[in-house]
C-alpha cells in the first residue's frame, strides 16, 4: 500500500471514529434520571423484585457506558497518534524541502495559472463581498491583479510583496493615479501600519510549511484591527486528491485541521470555509474577534483632471 493510500485510509478512519462514544454521555445522564425514579418509587411496594432488577441492571448498564465512552476516546487516541507519527515525517521532509528550495517566476506563474476557474471566481466573489470601503485592505504576494481589482475601494490598498516583477504586472493594470497615490507596497508585513480590515494571502500556505503559515497568521493578526478578517487558501491533505498533489512533491502537506487550528491557537475565528474542485483547492475566513469601527462616512473623493 502507498504512502498516499495509508494516509487516505488512515483520514477515512478518523472521520468514521470522530462521533464514537459521544452519545454515551446523554445516555449516562439519562439513565442515572431513570434511576433516581425507579429507585424512589420501589419503596411504595411490597413486591419488589423487579424494581430491584431494574435498578440492579441500570447500574450494570451505567457502568458499561461508561466503560465504553472511555475506551473509545483510547481508540480516537489510538488513531490520531498513528496519524501524526505519519505526519510528522512528511512535515520534517517539508520544513527541509522548503529551506532548499530556490523559487523561480516562472515556477510562481505556473503555481498561478493552475488555480481552477471555478475557485478564482469563488474568490472573487468573496472578496467582494467582505471587502469595505472604510477600512484598509491588504493583499500578500500577488502574482497579477485579479485578486486586487476586486479590493480596489479599499482605503488605502496595501501590498506585501518583495517582487518587483509582479509588482509591476499589478501596477500596469491599475490606471496611473491609483498606481502611484492609492496603492502602497512594503517588503514585509511587519512594516504595515496597523489598521487593517481586511488581508488576502491566495495560493500562498499551499507551498508553505505549517510553521510558515502560523507567521504569515500571527504577523496579519498583530496588524489586524478588532472584527477584522483574513482570507487564505490552504492545502487539505484529508482531501485525496490535494493528498496526491503534495507526495507528488508540487504542494506541502497540511490539512484542514492543522491549517485552521494553527489560526485558531494564533486568535483568528474561523467565520466560514469552502472547497472546489474535489478538494484541490480550499480557502476559509478568518476574522480577529471584536467589532469593526471607523470614522469614515464617505468614499475618497476622486477628482478626474483631463490629460493635455
Amino acid at each position: 500500500m502507498s504512502l498516499a493510500d495509508k494516509i487516505n485510509q488512515l483520514s477515512l478512519i478518523k472521520n468514521k471514529f470522530s462521533d464514537l462514544g459521544e452519545h454515551t454521555a446523554h445516555d449516562v445522564k439519562q439513565f442515572k434520571s431513570e434511576y433516581d425514579v425507579v429507585d424512589h418509587y420501589r419503596k411504595m411496594f411490597k413486591d419488589r423484585d423487579n424494581f430491584d432488577k431494574l435498578v440492579d441492571l441500570n447500574l450494570q448498564i451505567t457502568s458499561l457506558l461508561a466503560q465504553y465512552h472511555a475506551t473509545s476516546k483510547k481508540v480516537k487516541q489510538q488513531i490520531n497518534t498513528v496519524i501524526h507519527s505519519k505526519e510528522r515525517g512528511i512535515l520534517q521532509y517539508d520544513y527541509n524541502r522548503y529551506n532548499q528550495q530556490t523559487v523561480e517566476q516562472s515556477l510562481l506563474d505556473i503555481r498561478d495559472e493552475n488555480i481552477s476557474r471555478k475557485f478564482v471566481e469563488l474568490l472573487c466573489s468573496v472578496i467582494h463581498n467582505i471587502s469595505d470601503w472604510r477600512f484598509a485592505g491588504c493583499v500578500i504576494n500577488p502574482i497579477d491583479s485579479r485578486f486586487i481589482e476586486k479590493m480596489l475601494a479599499s482605503e488605502p490598498l496595501y501590498i506585501v510583496s518583495n517582487n518587483d516583477v509582479c509588482i509591476k504586472r499589478v501596477r500596469k493594470k491599475l490606471n496611473d493615479f491609483y498606481a502611484k497615490q492609492r496603492l502602497r507596497t512594503y517588503n514585509r508585513i511587519k512594516e504595515l501600519p496597523r489598521q487593517l480590515g481586511l488581508t488576502v494571502c491566495v495560493n500562498q500556505f499551499e507551498y508553505m510549511p505549517l510553521d510558515e503559515q502560523g507567521d504569515v497568521m500571527q504577523q496579519i493578526y498583530k496588524h489586524t484591527l478588532p472584527g477584522g478578517q483574513m482570507l487564505i487558501t490552504y492545502n487539505d491533505c484529508d482531501q485525496r486528491a490535494s493528498l496526491e498533489h503534495t507526495l507528488e512533491g508540487l504542494r506541502f502537506y497540511s490539512t484542514k485541521e492543522l491549517t485552521l487550528g494553527k489560526a485558531f491557537s494564533i486568535g483568528w475565528d474561523v467565520v466560514k470555509t469552502e472547497t472546489t474542485n474535489n478538494g484541490v483547492w480550499n480557502c476559509a475566513i478568518l476574522q480577529k474577534p471584536g467589532e469593526l469601527h471607523s470614522i469614515k462616512t464617505s468614499a475618497p473623493m476622486v477628482e478626474n483632471i483631463l490629460a493635455k
